[in-house]
């Protein structure tokens, strides 16, 4: 061969993806920090989530840009299956309230096709609740070993008092 390269081939195929990926699931834990964990998942009928680079985008507010795609992300993502997302960016149209969110995710695949726009609700708690308790209808002290104890929750917690833990010792040790 004098430098030339030639292609002998009986059939050359390829695939032609003009499919949009689905948002398969969308989920979020509760939080008491300004950050959320994610769990999404996503499908395309060309490859799944295996071939190629996928871009993420997540917002804190459901507006398009005139391209169809979430405007407002704070930034675009390689996908990733289980992201953390700050929820309380302004930039992003975040607030720090406390109760519901809404987080708006769209995926692309490889090909620059956009998904639909998928949303996930959690709530976020980043308050203590407040408890009163009083020893026998309000002894200041007994000698009793056994006690009847009565609590009230103070102020308002938007998920309400799940746990409570009583105990002899200031470090809850051996509580019930």
């Amino acid at each position: 061969a004098n430098g030339r390269v030639e292609l002998i081939a009986d059939e050359v195929a390829w695939r032609i993806d003009t499919t949009a990926p689905v948002i398969t699931s969308f989920k979020a834990s509760p939080t008491n920090t300004n950050i959320v964990s994610l769990a999404i998942d996503a499908t395309d009928q060309t490859d799944g989530l295996h071939g190629g680079s996928w871009q993420l985008l997540l917002a804190n507010s459901p507006t398009l840009d005139s391209a169809g795609r979430l405007a407002n992300p704070s930034v675009w993502h390689t996908f990733d299956s289980t992201p953390l997302w700050d929820y309380t960016d302004p930039a992003t149209g975040g607030t720090s309230d406390e109760g519901l969110h809404t987080v708006y995710a769209q995926v692309a695949d490889p090909f620059g096709h956009w998904s639909e726009v998928a949303q996930v609700t959690f709530r976020a708690d980043r308050t203590r609740p407040g408890l009163s308790v009083q020893i026998d209808a309000g002894a200041g002290a007994t000698p009793d070993t056994t006690v009847t104890l009565s609590f009230c929750c103070l102020g308002s917690d938007p998920t309400g008092l799940t746990h409570l833990r009583v105990s002899n010792s200031p470090q809850l040790s051996g509580g019930i």
